[in-house]
C-alpha cells in the first residue's frame, strides 16, 4: 500500500531504515528534552530547539507521529485490539502469554516502523513543496505539512480509531479482520484513480516474473493463486512420488479488492467468522478459500500411504498432521483454531522425516516453510484437474451470456 499510495521502493528502503534507528532513540531523546524542560524551565519547542541541529528534526517528526495520533498502537492494528488489552492486566506471565505478548509487541513495533517511514517521507515531501510555494510563516508551513503527512500515512496505512457501534459490536465480531478489509477496499478504490501507474507497474511486474521467470502461462496457475498474487517458485520437488511446485503466499492487500471485485460472493464468505461461515461451506462442500471440494466422496479417508513419512497414520496425503481422517472433521477443526498446533506439529514430524531418510533437507526446508504460512505447495497434477474445472465454469458462464 506505501508502493501504491507513490512511495517507491527505493524511498522505502531508505525510511524504513531511518525509522528503525530514529525510533529506537525516541525514548532517551524524550527523556533528554524533559530533562531541558525541567532545568531551564522551557516549553518543550523551546527545549527541542537545544538539540542538535539534526536531532531537532527528527525529534520533531517522531514527536508529532506520536502526538497526532498517526502511530496507532493499541488501537486496533491489525484487529488485535482485544489481544492488548488482555496483556495490559498486571500479574506473572505464564510460557503462553510471554509467546503471545513478544508477538503482539513485535507486530506493533513492525507497525509503527512502517507507518513512520511512510508519515517521515510525505512529511520531507510536504515540506519541501510548502517552501517553494511560499507565502507562510514557518509554524504554518509546518502544521500543513504535518496535517498532509497524517492524511497520506492514514489513507494508505488506515486509521483504525473511527467505527461506529455498530461496527465495534457487531461487524467485527461477524468478520474477524473487517477493520483492515474495510479500511483496505476504501483505499484501493479511491487510489486506484489516484495512482493507476502504480497498479500498471504492480500488475506488469507480476505478469513479467509469472510467465518470463517462472514459465506459466496465464491459464496454467489456479484462479486463488493468481488472484491472491502468489509468487510461484522457479522450481519443482518431490512430494509423496508427485511433482510439486511452491508459491510464495504474498496475499498483497490489492488483491484483496480484486477478488471482491471478480467474486464478491466468495469474498465475503471467506472473510466471515467460522461459526457463520462453516455450515454455507459444508452445504456446498467446498473450501471457500481455495474453491476445492471438502470431501470428493462419501467415506473418504485422508491419510498418508504407509511407508512414505513418520507417523503416516497421523497425516493426510500432504504429510500434514491431521486430528481425523474425515476431511470434513478436519476441516471444522482447522477452522476452530487448531490448524496452528497441527501446523508445527507437521514441522516436528518433517524434521524427522529428513533424519530418516524420507526426504532431502531442500524438501524438508520447503515443508517447513508451507506450514509456516510463508508458502503453499500445490501438486502439478491438483493444478491441472483444478485448471480443468475453472475452464468448465468459465464455459458455462459464456454460455449463460
Amino acid at each position: 500500500n506505501m508502493f501504491l499510495g507513490g512511495m517507491g521502493m527505493a524511498s522505502q528502503a531508505r525510511y524504513v531504515g531511518k525509522s528503525v534507528a530514529a525510533l529506537k532513540r525516541y525514548d532517551s531523546m524524550l527523556a533528554q528534552v524533559d530533562d531541558i524542560m525541567r532545568v531551564g524551565a522551557l516549553s518543550m519547542d523551546d527545549a527541542i530547539r537545544q538539540l542538535p541541529t539534526g536531532d531537532q528534526e527528527i525529534f520533531e517528526a517522531m514527536h508529532y507521529f506520536f502526538t497526532d495520533g498517526v502511530s496507532q498502537k493499541l488501537s486496533g492494528v491489525r484487529d488485535l485490539k482485544p489481544v492488548g488489552n488482555t496483556l495490559k492486566v498486571g500479574g506473572q506471565r505464564n510460557l503462553s502469554q510471554k509467546v503471545i505478548e513478544a508477538n503482539f509487541k513485535l507486530a506493533e513495533n513492525m507497525d509503527d516502523v512502517q507507518r513512520f517511514a511512510l508519515y517521515w517521507w510525505n512529511l520531507d515531501n510536504n515540506m519541501s513543496s510548502l517552501k517553494r510555494a511560499g507565502g507562510m510563516t514557518e509554524e504554518l508551513l509546518r502544521l500543513k505539512a504535518r496535517n498532509q503527512a497524517a492524511n497520506k500515512t492514514y489513507e494508505a496505512l488506515f486509521d483504525y480509531s473511527h467505527y461506529t457501534r455498530f461496527e465495534q459490536d457487531v461487524m467485527k465480531r461477524m468478520i474477524p479482520f473487517y477493520s483492515f478489509m474495510k479500511n483496505n477496499l476504501t483505499f484501493q478504490m479511491q487510489n486506484i484513480v489516484r495512482n493507476p501507474k502504480q497498479y500498471a507497474k504492480l500488475g506488469r511486474a507480476y505478469d513479467y516474473y509469472v510467465s518470463d521467470i517462472a514459465g506459466l502461462g496465464e491459464n496454467d496457475m489456479p484462479d486463488y493463486a493468481r488472484d491472491n498474487m502468489w509468487i510461484p517458485l522457479p522450481i519443482t520437488v518431490n512430494k509423496n512420488d508427485k511433482e510439486v511446485i511452491s508459491f510464495l503466499r504474498t496475499n498483497l492487500p490489492v488483491s484483496d479488492f480484486t477478488e471482491l471485485i471478480q467474486n464478491p460472493f466468495n469474498r465475503g464468505l471467506n472473510s466471515l467468522a467460522f461459526p457463520l461461515k462453516i455450515p454455507i461451506e459444508l452445504g456446498y462442500n467446498r473450501n471457500s478459500f481455495t474453491g476445492q471440494e471438502i470431501k470428493e466422496f462419501a467415506g473418504e479417508k485422508d491419510r498418508m500411504e504407509p511407508g512414505t513419512g513418520v507417523l503416516p497414520f497421523l497425516r493426510d496425503e500432504q504429510g500434514t498432521f491431521a486430528f481425523s481422517g474425515d476431511p470434513t472433521i478436519q476441516h471444522i477443526a482447522d477452522n476452530m483454531g487448531l490448524r496452528v498446533p497441527a501446523r508445527y506439529i507437521t514441522m516436528a514430524l518433517n524434521a524427522l522425516d529428513t533424519v530418516a531418510g524420507y526426504q532431502d533437507p531442500v524438501d524438508g526446508f520447503l515443508e517447513s516453510l508451507e506450514q509456516l504460512g510463508v508458502t503453499s505447495m500445490k501438486p502439478i497434477d491438483e493444478i491441472n484437474i483444478t485448471q480443468l474445472y475453472q475452464d468448465l465454469e468459465r464455459a458455462r458462464m459464456d454460455r449463460k451470456r
